[in-house]
């Protein structure tokens, strides 16, 4: 069973309560006629909304909305969140730990293989828990986190010792020119405009720096093999 350090203060929301949502156009070309594909719901903690995935008819890019609000997305992201994980040392099964270090000795090679200075300055943007961030510390780098989740942000701190700044990354003071590499695990899918969030990335990046994403494939078969219920919606 996951292991999370949720305070007892932060508990997820009922199905009572009632989402602030917001109607929106493409985030990509402005577009405003969207298809709606079908109606998704918070299937983690219940939270009262309905949340419409629709695709560009201009771009393709698939989009929700309506959306929570900036004010009220917090709500999705309590600290038991599971992508808020504990120390891979702090982890209780050996399995989970041999599984969780290998994946993140994957994240760091990839990165290093690409990066034209190793080890450089990295910026790890929606950092989470600071895992990854230890493990590229641990082989030299320089580190800075971004991380909207205060409770997280604070756990990153205490538990490494890392230096991360609470916020959004469209709203941090980054100088420009700053890092060799910029990774955003999970992350890009979450932002409320991904198009000004990779803008704001390729700002900090020195020449020849790289950025390193992952996010849920569109075209993927598990996609195609679940349609509405792919985990990759995970709406909103």
């Amino acid at each position: 069973m996951q292991q999370t350090f949720a305070p007892q203060s932060l508990t997820p929301g009922t199905a009572t309560e009632t989402a602030t949502t917001e109607a929106v156009v493409c985030a990509h070309c402005g577009s405003d006629s969207g298809v709606a594909l079908f109606d998704l719901h918070d299937y983690l903690y219940h939270i009262e909304g309905i949340f419409t995935a629709r695709r560009c008819a201009q771009c393709g890019l698939i989009y929700l909305s309506p959306r929570p609000t900036r004010e009220a997305i917090t709500r999705y992201y309590p600290a038991s969140y599971s992508p808020y994980r504990p120390a891979i040392q702090d982890e209780r099964n050996a399995l989970l730990r041999w599984m969780r270090r290998r994946k993140i000795i994957k994240r760091r090679q990839a990165v290093e293989r690409r990066t034209p200075r190793t080890p450089g300055d990295l910026l790890d943007a929606g950092c989470s828990t600071g895992i990854f961030m230890d493990e590229m510390r641990a082989e030299g780098w320089r580190t800075t986190g971004i991380e909207i989740n205060a409770d997280t942000a604070e756990y990153a701190r205490r538990r490494f010792g890392l230096e991360v700044i609470e916020g959004d990354l469209l709203e941090v003071d980054l100088a420009p020119n700053s890092f060799d590499a910029v990774t955003m695990f999970d992350v890009l899918e979450h932002t409320f405009d991904p198009v000004a969030t990779l803008a704001q990335v390729w700002r900090t990046l020195r020449p020849g720096g790289v950025v390193a994403l992952t996010f849920p494939n569109w075209e993927s078969l598990d996609r195609r093999l679940f349609g509405r219920h792919w985990i990759g919606y995970d709406a909103p």
